[in-house]
């Protein structure tokens, strides 16, 4: 993974994004990088997408099964890749709580 990827990442903490009414968002950041973002009670959590070659790296689940299912499903159809990692940043729910799926 590149510093930039990596910099998005702590701007990601930093900025977060305005809370909505859905479960699941992505969102451009740059050519390759997307920022997934899940709601509990109307609270954010976000996390990203990386192109990596020919596979695709996600940081930290959806906030649950079901956005992580979302999450993995909007991987397929919109990058035709597969998912080679997942990076957990730490171990709340809010980043682990798609593990499972």
């Amino acid at each position: 993974m590149n510093h930039f990827a990596l910099l998005l990442l702590g701007l990601l903490w930093v900025a977060g994004l305005p809370a909505q009414n859905k479960r699941l968002t992505v969102a451009p950041l740059a050519p390759g990088v997307w920022v997934h973002t899940s709601y509990q009670k109307g609270i954010p959590s976000n996390g990203l997408i990386i192109e990596d070659g020919d596979r695709v790296l996600i940081v930290d689940t959806g906030w649950g099964k079901k956005p992580t299912r979302k999450l993995l499903h909007w991987v397929r159809k919109h990058l035709h890749k597969p998912v080679g990692a997942i990076f957990i940043s730490h171990w709340h729910d809010d980043r682990t709580g798609g593990l499972t799926y």
